[in-house]
Formats: C-alpha cells, structure tokens, sequence
C-alpha cells in the first residue's frame, strides 16, 4: 500500500487520474497520521475538486498517529454512516421538509437564499451547521458545498447530506479555480478573520458574484454604549463580553462601501437589517448606517 499510486499512469497527474470518475467522494484524515498525513489526503480532495468532482473533507482531531482509524471509531462511523445515507439518496426533498427548513431558517438567511439564482453553484464559507446551504440545496436546487474549521459542524453537514471541506479560511481559497463557483457567500464570518481583506479577494477570484453578510459596528446601539457607558458593546449581533468575543475585525456599514471602493470591488446589491427578534428582521431604507445592526452585500471583482 505504501507504493501504491494512483496518478503513475498518468505522468503522475493526480487530476488526470480521476477525470473520469463518477462517484461522491468521502475523504478523511486524521491529525497525527504519519503514514498518511493530511497534506496528502489534501491534495487528493484538490484534484478531486478541479474535476469538479462532488467531494467532502474531514480531519478528525486524534493523537493515535497512524491508528486512529482504528481507535476513533465514533467520529469516523458517523462520518461514514451519514455519508453512505447521502449517497443512497435518503435526503429527500418534499413540501413538508421545505416548510421546516424555511421555519428554522434564520431571518437574515432567507434574504440571502432569495438573492440566489435556482440552479446555482454556491461556496458557503464558514457554513457552520450548514442551515444556509441546506435551504440553498431544497429551495433553489443549488450544488452547495461549504468550507468549516469546526469537526462538530462538519459532522452536522455530512449528516444533513452536504458537501462540506474542512479547512482554514485565514489560507485562503487556493484549491478554487478562477470564477468556477456562481456565488460565493460569507455569513457572520469576515469579523472572525485574521486576513478579512485576503478572503473577500480570494471570494472575488472564485465566484462570479459574493455575498457578505456582517454585523454592522456604527449602529446606534453601538455608539450609545459606547458614548456614553463607556463599555465595549453588546447586542443581539455581538453577544460577546470583549475578552472572550470571535470578533476581531469588526467593521461598519460605510467602512465596508470604502473598502470595496479602495479595491474596485462593485457592490451591486445593499440590503440593511434592523433585528426585531430571534425570529425576525425588517429592512432598513434610511439612514442605514446609524439604524441597521446588520448588513448583505452582494460584489462582484474587478474582473467583471
């Protein structure tokens, strides 16, 4: 097994070697693998990607090395398990299914499902539990596919039979070819980045058009706490105390027009949110800076 090679015949071209494959793919590797190490398991996924091939990647955190494919058997079973479920096509859509969807969906997450094409090839970076591509999937017909860093919520993707890659979003989007997705949508996550302006180019390489959704730092709220509490602020869209937020590079509605400005990014669609409840959001068409807590951009890069 250690000489096997898949791409010798093909001048050890990878790509070439599963050009013609048909199947789903399940790829999964552990932390401490020595004999097959992650990179490895990496670059298949890579190849299996430029095909354009529908493919999902685990990498289970273990300190068994090379065992651990025979000692961290829950993780590994229900990766396989809900995958194979998947593949037989247990993930039937219907009216029912739609309707529960649609009420569990967040507010925000509706107007972001509704600017999306039928049809479209979606990135959702950041996916989380993988709620929003669910809905993308049954609503719009879209071929979702979501990139996560956290084992938990891969593990809720593959369960809700989503193609899902686990990765680093501070990496970048290298394994994406040049405009080969039609969106490519960010969700509560640019504030989380160490590179935020590295990803929305990144975002604008792969996807013919983006879509930004983030919590917006001049809303009143903020500025009263701030003004005059003196505190670092807290609400509905940043419940964290200061030292144990995600948050690291907040931003404001106007300082993201300025940065898509800077960079020749064209904004082509604003919707302004103001958070009503857990359940509900209404738009905001005055003012936007000052009265909306949330904001979605829709951009498209300089290509276009």
């Amino acid at each position: 097994m250690d000489y096997f090679d898949i791409s010798r015949e093909e001048n050890g071209s990878l790509k070439k070697a599963f050009s013609g494959a048909k199947a789903d793919f399940l790829v999964v590797s552990f932390t401490s693998d020595w004999l097959f190490p992650p990179y490895q398991s990496k670059e298949i996924v890579t190849a299996l990607r430029q095909n354009n091939k529908n493919v999902t990647y685990a990498e289970i955190e273990s300190d068994y090395g090379h065992d651990a494919f025979l000692l961290e058997t829950d993780a590994l079973s229900k990766l396989v398990t809900n995958f194979l479920a998947q593949a037989e096509g247990s993930y039937t859509t219907s009216t029912a299914h739609d309707e529960i969807i649609d009420e569990n969906l967040r507010p925000e997450f509706r107007f972001i499902v509704d600017m999306v094409e039928p049809g479209s090839r979606v990135l959702d970076l950041g996916c989380g539990y993988g709620e929003l591509l669910k809905a993308l999937q049954v609503k719009k017909n879209c071929r979702s596919q979501g990139i996560e860093l956290s084992e938990e919520a891969i593990q809720a993707c593959v369960a809700k039979g989503l193609s899902v890659y686990h990765g680093d979003l501070d990496a970048g989007l290298a394994d994406f070819n040049d405009q080969s997705v039609d969106y490519v949508i960010a969700t509560n996550t640019i504030q989380v980045l160490h590179k935020p302006g590295f990803l929305i180019q990144e975002m604008t390489r792969v996807g013919k058009r983006c879509i930004i959704s983030v919590p917006n730092f001049a809303h009143w709220r903020v500025r009263w706490q701030l003004f005059f509490d003196g505190i670092m602020p807290k609400s509905a869209r940043l419940p964290y105390e200061w030292y144990d937020s995600p948050n690291i590079h907040l931003t404001t509605i106007k300082d993201f027009r300025d940065f898509c400005r800077r960079n020749g990014i064209k904004i082509l669609r604003e919707i302004f949110l103001k958070s009503c409840n857990e359940e509900h959001c209404s738009e905001v068409k005055f003012l936007p800076n000052l009265l909306a807590d949330y904001a979605i951009f829709m951009i498209e890069g300089r290509s276009h």
